[in-house]
């Protein structure tokens, strides 16, 4: 919302200067071109693949930034403390990671150190972190995704925005959804056009994990329900009521809805014959925080409530039934102590007590957690399949904790958000179900360190949280 002109013009200035300019044009397309790219080269979980992101993204942030200080900050549509706030609550972690990489003597330094430079017969510098050019890759691949994350935020605060995004979003998602059942089909021995190495007989599309990919449609799924809740909402609103309504819905209410309900078909099957039981259940508890908000919602016609609780539900039972066996077999078979995974935890919790404050230096668990390793799992395992673990065993509890809580903070803003606005509810409710689904999957699983699978949960976050307030607060919508 714009202030009027006024005797002396400024808001006539303000209004010119907050005005969609080619320059944003082009910074907002490029995020979209990014995020499309970015699962294709398995989920861009290659060195190659998510440095390019990064350089692209840092090209972006700074266009944007010498955009926005040519004008004093008058084009900067976010207030400070929005952007801010966050970004505060994440700093002990990112500076605490920073540390970790440096020349660092005394008890703080990982022993190990001191062991290499006994075995090499030299004086080695000390430093926390066991391995610092992999704590530097995670802090660039961290980074890229907080500017994903601000992008989203400065870009998506223009409402027609924000729905092209959710639209586009939606649609790729269900691409590379539609693509995974064709070659789960037609080319089962084939990731892309490599020999599949790995989860033969699994759905992954372009990922290489099929939890990876389970959560990437997860969030797919939820800005298709989105959409979908968007369209049929605005059949509803331009409809008088009664039969008007039924004859509105049937002649053009389905119609624009008819691609996000054919996009969630899509996606549930793929999730469903990716036969991942993390995936399965995160993406029930997306669906159902966002369902439930938008359920909620005040200002959402009623009708238009009903019917994508009706539809989202018919859909998922109808495909559960058709080609859900197989995960809900895996569901019923799933005993975490007799697995390998409940034997990593172990080794992650001893390794956390040993340095609870310190942590083993960011990125390094591949590294770091082979010195715990006592022959219950194979040596190689890379991954703790706890994130939360994960990021306090490299971390240390407290900086850990914060990295957590800037991610919980901005997904309790797009809760609240979905619960006090009175328009455009859609997108608080999009970020804070996409944040109930990567922070319920991040129990069992990596997902989040995938590239793409966090860029995508950055920018719809980004997106939700950039709505989560009215204009009338500050900024322009």
């Amino acid at each position: 919302m714009v202030e009027s002109a006024g005797f002396g013009g400024e808001g006539a200035i303000r209004q010119r200067a907050l005005a969609p300019s080619r320059l944003e044009t082009f910074l907002f397309w490029s995020l979209i071109v990014l995020l499309a790219a970015m699962p294709l080269p398995f989920g861009s979980a290659r060195p190659w693949a998510w440095s390019l992101a990064a350089v692209i993204v840092a090209l972006l942030l700074l266009l944007h930034a010498l955009w926005t200080a040519g004008s004093g900050g008058a084009r900067l549509r976010v207030p400070a403390y929005k952007a801010w706030v966050p970004v505060l609550i994440a700093s002990p972690a990112i500076v605490w990671a920073v540390v970790q990489t440096l020349p660092l003597d005394g008890p703080w330094a990982s022993p190990l150190w001191e062991a290499a430079g006994e075995v090499l017969g030299t004086d080695l510098p000390g430093r926390i972190s066991t391995y610092p050019f992999a704590g530097i890759t995670a802090l660039m691949r961290l980074t890229m995704e907080i500017g994903i994350f601000a992008l989203a935020l400065v870009l998506c605060r223009s409402r027609r925005r924000a729905r092209v995004a959710l639209a586009a979003l939606a649609a790729i998602a269900a691409l590379y959804a539609l693509y995974g059942l064709i070659a789960f089909v037609a080319m089962p021995t084939k990731l892309l056009w490599f020999d599949r190495w790995a989860y033969l007989g699994d759905l992954t599309s372009s990922f290489v994990n099929r939890n990876s990919f389970a959560t990437f449609a997860g969030l797919g799924l939820l800005a298709c329900v989105t959409v979908l809740a968007q369209r049929l909402d605005d059949a509803v609103a331009q409809s008088p009521g009664g039969r008007a309504l039924v004859a509105d819905l049937l002649s053009g209410g389905l119609i624009a809805a008819s691609w996000p309900i054919l996009g969630i078909v899509v996606l549930v099957g793929a999730i469903l014959l990716s036969h991942s039981r993390g995936g399965f259940l995160s993406v029930g508890v997306g669906l159902l925080v966002l369902l439930g908000l938008l359920v909620m919602a005040g200002r959402m016609a009623r009708a238009a409530k009903l019917l994508v609780a009706a539809l989202a539900v018919a859909v998922a039972v109808l495909i559960v039934t058709v080609s859900g066996t197989a995960t809900l077999e895996r569901l019923g078979q799933t005993v975490l102590e007799q697995e390998e995974r409940g034997r990593v935890y172990r080794i992650v919790r001893t390794g956390i007590a040993d340095r609870p404050w310190l942590g083993h230096g960011y990125g390094n668990f591949d590294f770091a957690s082979r010195a715990y390793h006592d022959g219950s799992v194979i040596p190689n395992y890379d991954k703790a399949h706890d994130d939360y673990l994960e990021a306090a065993f490299e971390l240390g509890i407290p900086a850990a904790a914060s990295l957590v809580a800037a991610v919980g903070y901005v997904g309790l803003c797009c809760l609240v958000g979905a619960r006090r606005r009175r328009r455009d509810v859609v997108y608080p409710a999009l970020g804070a179900a996409a944040t109930a689904l990567v922070a319920c999957h991040a129990v069992v699983d990596f997902s989040l360190q995938i590239p793409a699978v966090a860029a995508w949960f950055a920018t719809l976050l980004g997106l939700g949280y950039a709505q989560s307030w009215s204009s009338a607060r500050g900024g322009t919508a």
